[in-house]
């Protein structure tokens, strides 16, 4: 598991990159202040989950606990649910994609709350 999140952090982190510089330099123009101000959540969110993610793979290395592994799925599952249909409302303004938001936030707020248990439970 601690690989399989290692590569999604490395992955997420390098699209987190790529998709932040098309849309400063090429999405702007095109885009309305409402679509970019969308893009740019999509975006925050992913980085900042991405770096939680990031840590909890580290702490992989000192605690086994069955509530990282339930952290991780919620924290990766999160990500691609928000920050995808965020990313996805940006560009095609399907407002019915704004639906799927609200789950993968509460699948990001899952992933914070799940890392809890992990303190006091080391199996």
């Amino acid at each position: 598991m601690e690989n399989r999140i290692k590569v999604f952090v490395y992955l997420s982190g390098a699209i987190y990159i790529i998709l932040s510089a098309f849309g400063a330099h090429s999405l702007v123009c095109w885009f309305t202040p409402y679509q970019m101000e969308v893009f740019q959540k999509a975006a925050s969110y992913q980085i900042i989950h991405t770096l939680a993610l990031w840590i909890l793979s580290l702490e992989y290395s000192k605690n086994t606990s069955k509530w990282l592994n339930y952290s991780a799925i919620c924290f990766v599952t999160g990500i691609l649910i928000f920050s995808g249909s965020l990313y996805l409302l940006s560009l095609t303004s399907i407002g019915k994609l704004g639906m799927l938001t609200p789950i993968g936030g509460i699948l990001l707020i899952l992933g914070w709350m799940c890392a809890i248990p992990s303190l006091f439970k080391k199996n």
